[in-house]
């Protein structure tokens, strides 16, 4: 799978049943999240995407790729989160109780 490279934020799953289970994967990021140091990493990118507060449009589709049996699912952000220097504003913690460090 490749990023399309284009003007919105994108996360990427294959291989899951189901939108919810690959957007609990990505969401599931959060226990990795710093919210004390913030900033991208490549282990919570998804993650952060997701819960970014400056997001106001959201578009998801899903394709199923017969030559390798996997369904593709796919989320444009408008506007992109990860933006450097941008994150304490926009990832914050979890209420619950439930998240990172």
């Amino acid at each position: 799978m490749q990023h399309s490279g284009g003007q919105y934020g994108e996360n990427l799953a294959a291989g899951y049943k189901d939108f919810k289970t690959g957007i609990d994967a990505w969401y599931s990021e959060v226990s990795k999240y710093n919210y004390g140091s913030g900033g991208f990493s490549s282990a919570t990118g998804h993650f952060t995407q997701v819960v970014w507060k400056g997001t106001k449009r959201i578009g998801c589709a899903k394709r199923f790729c017969p030559g390798s049996n996997w369904t593709v699912y796919i989320c444009n952000y408008d506007p992109p989160g990860n933006m450097q220097g941008r994150y304490q504003e926009n990832v914050s913690p979890p209420s619950g109780g439930r998240g990172g460090k």
